[in-house]
């Protein structure tokens, strides 16, 4: 895809608009990042999102690793214990 990209011609030219040659870098510059999400798209597997299971809520670690820590050592003692009901 990128070999399809051509360098806009008028950024060569010292005697352009400024304005214009910079619509053309501009424009040179979307269709690079295309090329790169579309080749990204085809070429790396994506992963689906569940909308309310897979996000990420800030500082989530900090509020629950205590009580992770506490329910992970009653699991260990439960089944160190023989796992009774």
């Amino acid at each position: 895809m990128l070999c399809n990209l051509d360098i806009p011609i008028i950024a060569y030219n010292e005697c352009a608009v400024a304005e214009c040659v910079r619509a053309e870098i501009d424009r040179y510059y979307d269709y690079f990042m295309l090329c790169i999400k579309t080749a990204s798209l085809m070429c790396l597997p994506a992963r689906q999102l569940h909308p309310m299971r897979d996000y990420v809520v800030p500082g989530w670690s900090d509020i629950v690793s205590d009580k992770h820590r506490l329910a992970r050592e009653a699991f260990i003692t439960w089944a160190a214990a023989g796992k009774p009901l």
